[in-house]
């Protein structure tokens, strides 16, 4: 790909930040994404090999199991206990009303995580999905950063609205959280895509930008078709559907790279 045209879909669509990788690492944003330490896991995560389903944590599952878990926390723990998992952003995304296509559904299908903590300003919500999803009341926060600061978490994952992506996680990065999972798009401007990567690369912790659908059957078909030269050279693609480009938009965009 050309450096121009990745340099402008990188500025036209900024969720491609870490949607988007280049093996070479030369896209300083891929540092942040999946590290060079875990090669395979990389390869098999950017290509959509290893999972067959859609929820987002289904991603952080399939790199906890490539990378090993033990990686995900301090060495010197011998992962004797739990991946200790938080979600900020008590809504459908999250898991309120105990979706199971939701972040905490998918965090419960996962042997090796405890789905510890929850936090949101909405207060009602914050009671309603802890009472869902069976954690305690004093591990319900009315903020991330008293979450991260209390908590002990190991890995978080952040589904607030668009709007607000950002705190939450530079906050995650700064508070040594190791793995971030953000909820597309990674942000609404370039500028706090930026930081975002460079709180994480700052602190050494794996950022996720959360592009479920290259996981779904019919879209690892299509890339299938177009590796095994099936439909020639691709050089355009047209999609339509529901909802804005800084929205399921970036699935789109997501899966042109």
């Amino acid at each position: 790909m050309p450096a121009l045209t990745a340099a402008w879909l990188l500025a036209t669509f900024p969720s491609c930040f870490l949607a988007a990788a280049w093996p070479s690492g030369k896209a300083r944003a891929c540092k942040a994404h999946i590290p060079g330490s875990i090669p395979g896991a990389a390869s098999s995560f950017l290509n959509g090999s290893l999972a067959n389903g859609r929820d987002g944590p289904f991603m952080l599952y399939c790199l906890l199991r490539s990378a090993g878990v033990a990686e995900l926390v301090d060495k010197e723990t011998k992962m004797t206990s739990k991946v200790r998992v938080g979600i900020v952003g008590a809504g459908g995304i999250g898991g309120l009303g105990k979706r199971k296509n939701s972040h905490a559904g998918g965090y419960r299908r996962i042997d090796e995580r405890e789905l510890v903590s929850i936090a949101d300003i909405n207060e009602e919500r914050l009671h309603q999905f802890g009472n869902e999803w069976e954690i305690p009341e004093e591990q319900r926060y009315k903020t991330a950063s008293e979450m991260y600061s209390k908590a002990n978490l190991d890995v978080v994952s952040v589904t607030t609205h668009n709007l607000y992506h950002h705190q939450p996680v530079i906050e995650a990065a700064e508070a040594g959280i190791k793995v971030i999972m953000v909820e597309k798009p990674i942000a609404i401007s370039v500028e706090w895509a930026r930081k975002m990567v460079d709180a994480c690369d700052n602190s050494g912790s794996r950022l996720i930008a959360e592009h479920t659908r290259r996981f779904l059957p019919h879209y690892q078909k299509i890339k299938k078709m177009i590796t095994d030269g099936l439909i020639g050279d691709v050089r355009t693609v047209e999609t339509s559907g529901a909802r804005p480009l800084l929205h399921n938009g970036t699935h789109t965009v997501d899966y042109a790279f």
